[in-house]
Order: C-alpha cells, then sequence, then structure tokens
C-alpha cells in the first residue's frame, strides 16, 4: 500500500512497500506521486523493476553526470555521451532496447562525420563509444533494471590494428625546430613547454595527463613520485630518470609555475601539439584513393618510443630494461598490454639474428 505525504519543505513524497521492497520518491504535484506509486507497485508485483519504462536518456544523463563528478578526464565520454543524447536510441524505453537497436545505431553511427574532423569516423571509434554504452548497460543489469545487457549480443565493430608508430631522432629535431625549443634552455612559451613534454615522454615513458600534474614536491633527484591520485590507474608508481628527463625537468622547474611546474590545461597541450606536429609534417599521410600509407605521430607516441628503446639492446648489447622493470616503469600490470607499446622495426631485427 502506497503512502503519500506532504513534505514541510514544498511537494510530496510517495512511499511503497510491495514483497519487502521498499520505495520513496519525492515530486512536485500530488498528481505525479499517486501515478508514479500506482505504477511502481503494479510493476513490483509482477516482478519488474520500475525504471524499466524509463527511456535509455535517463540512464545515459544519470551516467554523465556521475563521470563529470568522479573521473579526472570526463571530457572525451561525457562528449560520447552528449551524441547519444541526440540519437533515437535514447527514447526507447530502458526495457525495450534489444541487440538490433544497437545494430542500428552503429550503422546510423557510420555515417555521421566526427564533429572535429569533419570525417567519418573509424570503426575502432565506434568500438570505443560501444563500449561506454555497454556499461550503461552493465551498470542496470546489475542493478536488476534490466535482465541482460544488449551489447553483448549486438554487432562489435573491429578494434583498430596496433599503431607501429614511434618518434625517430630526425623527426623530434623538427619537432624542436618548429617549436622553437632549445634542449638545455628554460622553454619560456606554452608550445616550447609542449614540445619538451613529449621529449620526456620519450624519455619515461609517462602518460600525458600525469606530465600535466607534475609538482615540484614529485621530483626527489633522479626519480619522480607519481600518487595514485594522478594516474589513469589510480596506482601511484615512481619513474626513473635519465640524464634528459633530469635536465628537462629542472629546466622547466626553473619557470616557477605553482601547482604544476608546466602552466598547461590537456586540451591547450593537445592543441598545440596538433599544431607543432602538423607543421613538422608529422601528421597522417593518404594516397589519392584516400588510403592511410603512413601514420602520423600523436603525442601517446612519445610512451611507444620510450618502450621500444627501453626494451631494445643496448650498448652492451642487452635489454636497458627487462620486462618487469619496463612495466614497473611505465604502470603496467598486463604485459599484453605492454607488448602494443613495443614497436621495433623488424629490419633491426637482421643485425642481432646475425650475432
Amino acid at each position: 500500500m502506497a503512502t503519500i505525504s506532504k513534505r514541510t519543505t514544498g511537494g510530496y513524497q510517495a512511499q511503497i512497500c510491495v514483497k519487502g521492497r521498499r520505495m520513496t520518491r519525492s515530486f512536485t504535484r500530488l498528481a505525479d506521486a499517486k501515478r508514479w506509486a500506482s505504477e511502481t507497485e503494479r510493476s513490483l508485483e509482477i516482478g519488474e523493476h520500475p525504471d524499466a519504462k524509463l527511456p535509455l536518456r535517463h540512464f545515459i544523463e544519470e551516467h554523465r553526470h556521475h563521470i563529470l563528478c568522479a573521473h579526472k578526464h570526463p571530457r572525451h565520454e561525457s562528449n560520447v555521451l552528449g551524441f547519444l543524447l541526440e540519437d533515437p536510441l535514447s527514447d526507447i524505453l530502458a526495457c525495450d532496447v534489444k541487440p538490433q537497436d544497437i545494430d542500428d545505431w552503429i550503422e546510423r553511427r557510420r555515417t555521421i562525420p566526427s564533429r572535429v574532423t569533419g570525417k567519418i569516423v573509424k570503426e575502432s571509434t565506434i568500438a570505443r563509444q560501444r563500449q561506454i554504452l555497454s556499461a550503461i548497460f552493465s551498470g542496470m543489469v546489475k542493478k536488476g533494471i534490466i535482465k541482460t545487457n544488449p551489447c553483448r549480443e549486438a554487432e562489435k565493430p573491429a578494434d583498430a590494428e596496433a599503431r607501429e608508430r614511434v618518434a625517430t631522432d630526425e623527426e623530434i629535431e623538427r619537432l624542436k625546430l618548429v617549436a622553437h625549443y632549445v634542449e638545455g634552455e628554460p622553454p619560456y612559451t606554452k608550445t616550447q613547454r609542449v614540445c619538451a613534454a613529449f621529449i620526456l615522454a620519450c624519455c619515461t615513458g609517462m602518460r600525458a595527463g600525469e606530465m600535466m600534474r607534475i609538482e615540484r614536491s614529485w621530483i626527489h633527484g633522479r626519480t619522480l613520485r607519481l600518487p595514485a591520485e594522478a594516474t589513469k590507474t589510480a596506482k601511484g608508481r615512481t619513474i626513473a630518470l635519465n640524464d634528459r628527463a633530469a635536465r628537462i625537468l629542472e629546466d622547466v622547474c626553473s619557470l616557477g609555475f605553482s601547482p604544476s611546474i608546466w602552466d598547461l590545461q590537456d586540451g591547450t597541450r593537445d592543441a598545440l601539439w596538433r599544431k607543432i606536429r602538423d607543421a613538422a609534417g608529422l601528421r597522417d599521410e593518404y594516397d589519392q584513393h584516400g588510403r592511410l600509407i603512413k601514420q602520423g605521430l600523436t603525442f601517446h607516441d612519445g610512451r611507444a618510443t620510450f618502450c621500444t628503446w627501453a626494451a631494445s639492446p643496448g650498448p652492451d648489447g642487452a635489454p636497458r630494461l627487462d620486462v618487469m622493470s619496463l612495466a614497473r616503469q611505465t604502470g603496467h600490470r598486463n604485459l599484453h598490454m605492454l607488448m602494443r607499446y613495443y614497436r621495433p622495426k623488424v629490419e633491426s631485427f637482421v643485425e642481432r639474428l646475425n650475432r
């Protein structure tokens, strides 16, 4: 039996209890409270979760609010959820979403160009967005709102092939020339600091988000202590600094910025990186039919550049870092993921095989 009471702060509160399950919700109007109580009691009597009759957009908006409050870097996922809210899929009731509806959304997504590049998005991009949607459904299953995740039986777009790109010494020199950055001198401009940060990534294997949050108190001689809150995996780790990395950090610290020594936001860093990368002629290259013939350089390739260099033979013929040491430096707990960052040229194997 439902109980509806008037709240002292205004509005009405409806309470129900069916089969030992209690639910409470507040409403502005009495009629809405009575309607909710009646429909919810009926749903619980037949074993159906009352929220299952809400449109999918309710859960997308709820998830979007959660990541904006809880995630350290919510911009990308928030944008994806914004696109989903504009799609007809979001108007379907949660209990009525079928695998075919997910397939239809994937087909529509394949025809909609990116708002950033203006090009049709890649299959790997759709696959990542599908993962975000699947996570929402998985949460609904866990709460008992729906019984199965429709993404499980829907089409799965192909993941992107592993990248093979690393930065060469010649390409790093081109980036420095475009950014007017001279190693050994303080990087006064933001463009120079972005270039310095990329070189630091090539020397340490750090992620961009980790570097942009470095504070002076994290630096201890030839090591850098990353607190758990600053890492992607929420696991703190200590980074070893070689001579080149230590000099870069010393030059950046001399500028006196605080709390972050870089004085750069993630969005600014990304925009300036693309600017100097394109000016250096290191963007994607396509043939006359629009087929990719050479991968452009991304900021994250600095991480792969370090992994490839550190795992390659040093002057004594042995790898500079063994696999376990490299995983500790980069923060990888899954060695399969670490392998994606090891990108040696096959030509380099010939000499090593002849030894």
